[in-house]
């Protein structure tokens, strides 16, 4: 297994972290990594806002825990607020921007944990601000989503089983060669009151016989040949229809 796979299905979201620091040069590689993920046109729409001092930490952990009194970036070193300017994608790529991210930091031994509710964060007041003062127009940004990083305190969590209908292969409809059965009806026609066949999609006629039967055994001797169906019209405008297809 590959490097990048082990990565993608190694990853796990972690809520206890150490006190050690996370150096300039991964974090510099983690913020590159997004910076790097896919966005709707290639835009890039997204800006990341690095936490990493007390005072800052402190007031967005209790403007994000909503009076819930807990830390809800579970004491990491520094959490990463991805923000978007507002676009009918925003979120979509402001997405992309954090798992990039996320799994840039497994890679390098670092783990992480994704946080909501970082809309709510930037509509504070102290969210506002935080905006403003880095010349960004607090009413043309949305927050995504917060990626709290750093060394995991305990070992990696189990992953939970994974359900086994995730995904379905979707096949193109199979074409059948279906052979049409009918009766001329024209009154002028040399072949007035015989049975034809005709193929689907087709105005050609392949073959006309005296009765129905011969129509509908040699239909049936070709639906079979060639894995078909008939459709025989009755006088009455009933239809009957015969499938020879191998299932």
């Amino acid at each position: 297994m590959n490097e990048t796979i082990k990565t993608l299905l190694g990853r796990r979201s972690v809520r206890k972290f150490t006190k050690q620091v996370i150096s300039d040069a991964d974090l510099e590689l983690i913020l590159k990594a997004g910076s790097y993920a896919p966005s709707a046109m290639g835009r890039q729409p997204c800006k990341v806002l690095v936490i990493e001092t007390k005072d800052i930490y402190d007031k967005f952990s209790k403007l994000n825990a909503m009076g819930s009194g807990r830390d809800p970036f579970h004491g990491a070193q520094k959490v990463l607020v991805v923000i978007s300017e507002k676009n009918p994608t925003a979120e979509l790529d402001g997405a992309a921007v954090i798992m990039n991210m996320a799994n840039a930091a497994f890679s390098l031994g670092i783990d992480s944990c994704w946080i909501n509710r970082a809309r709510e964060m930037l509509l504070s007041d102290f969210g506002k601000e935080t905006l403003s003062e880095l010349e960004l127009e607090p009413e043309k940004w949305v927050g995504i989503g917060c990626l709290a990083i750093g060394y995991r305190d305990g070992r990696l969590p189990a992953a939970k089983a994974r359900k086994a209908d995730f995904y379905y292969r979707l096949e193109s409809p199979k074409r059948y060669r279906v052979y049409h059965i009918s009766q001329e009806k024209n009154e002028k026609s040399q072949y007035y009151k015989k049975w034809r066949i005709r193929l689907r999609g087709s105005d050609k006629t392949i073959k006309f016989f005296n009765t129905q039967k011969e129509a509908i055994d040699e239909a049936t001797r070709l639906a079979r040949e060639y894995d078909g169906r008939i459709v025989i019209h009755k006088v009455d405008g009933s239809i009957r229809k015969q499938d020879y297809s191998k299932k």
